[in-house]
């Protein structure tokens, strides 16, 4: 019975893990699918083989930076000055000085989980090694993002890669605009989604210091997170609405730009058209019965599943 549920548990474990695996690799397809039907499957091939060049030149580098803590010459200027011998462990200490720091928290005080000191030293080493790999792997994200164009030598936010290069006809990154079916073709989508960067730029900008230098991490990155964090929700947003257009367009006909602004003035739309297709598929949705949402759900398989 025993030797059933070993394997048993094996068998979901495997299960589990490809359940994970899939669902990392439908997502995958789905932003790439999303992405080159926004910026053309031509411009999302290059970035990723600059990706994969970058990231393979990258691993073979030493981080560029180093986290306060790291080191033996470097201080953490968020920890208080003193002997701790913890802290002298995050600065590169001897685990030997450590003995006593054991023997204080086992006189003070006992916990529900009976350790040892074994057990102590164990936790000391896995701290250590996710710093080491926080560490690591920031370092190479930062060097494939600079050798991808995304942050300059300094790395701060290279604002010529998210507007300069959008509102130039040809680009000097390498990238063509001129690509059939891609929202990336249309200027004006260009010009929007190079306005939205700003403004994540600006956010990140303005963002206070205080909630950004309580954690070394967000000290030295925290802006650049901010506003990768906020171009990548723009980048989603603005390429479905460029889709949501193409699919009205394509279901009930496409006008002339001075029809079409003609149109959604009269309507009160927003004069933005890729807004205005936006809340025109919205209403179009909220306006469907519960019977017809309920066959969509299913044709699509919106729940997931094809259950009923």
């Amino acid at each position: 019975m025993k030797a059933a549920f070993i394997l048993l548990a094996t068998v979901a474990n495997i299960a589990a893990g490809a359940g994970t695996y899939e669902t990392e690799l439908l997502r995958g397809i789905d932003i790439y699918n999303h992405r080159s039907k926004c910026w053309g499957k031509k411009n999302v091939d290059m970035y990723a083989a600059q990706m994969e060049k970058a990231k393979r030149e990258c691993m073979q580098m030493e981080p560029m930076f180093d986290f306060p803590g790291h080191g033996e010459e470097v201080q953490n200027p968020f920890l208080r000055p003193n002997n701790n011998p913890f802290e002298k462990l995050t600065r590169g200490g001897d685990f030997s000085d450590l003995q006593s720091l054991w023997r204080s928290k086992r006189e003070a005080s006992e916990g529900l989980v009976d350790v040892d000191e074994d057990d102590f030293y164990e936790f000391l080493q896995q701290v250590n090694d996710n710093r080491h790999f926080r560490h690591n792997a920031m370092g190479n994200l930062t060097c494939v993002l600079h050798k991808c164009g995304q942050l300059t030598e300094d790395m701060e936010v290279n604002m010529d890669f998210y507007t300069t290069a959008l509102r130039a006809e040809e680009p000097e990154t390498g990238f063509t605009w001129d690509v059939e079916g891609s929202a990336a073709k249309d200027p004006e989508w260009r010009e929007k989604i190079a306005t939205a960067y700003e403004d994540c730029h600006d956010l990140a900008e303005s963002w206070p210091a205080t909630s950004l230098n309580r954690r070394p991490m967000t000290r030295m990155f925290g802006r650049q997170m901010i506003f990768f964090k906020c171009a990548d929700r723009t980048e989603r947003r603005v390429c479905t609405e460029a889709q949501l257009l193409e699919n009205l367009e394509t279901f009930y006909g496409s006008e002339s730009d001075e029809e079409t602004a003609e149109r959604i003035a009269a309507i009160g739309l927003p004069e933005d058209k890729y807004d205005a297709a936006a809340i025109s598929i919205a209403v179009i949705q909220n306006a469907q019965s519960e019977e017809e949402k309920f066959v969509e759900r299913f044709m699509w398989n919106l729940n997931g599943d094809s259950s009923m």
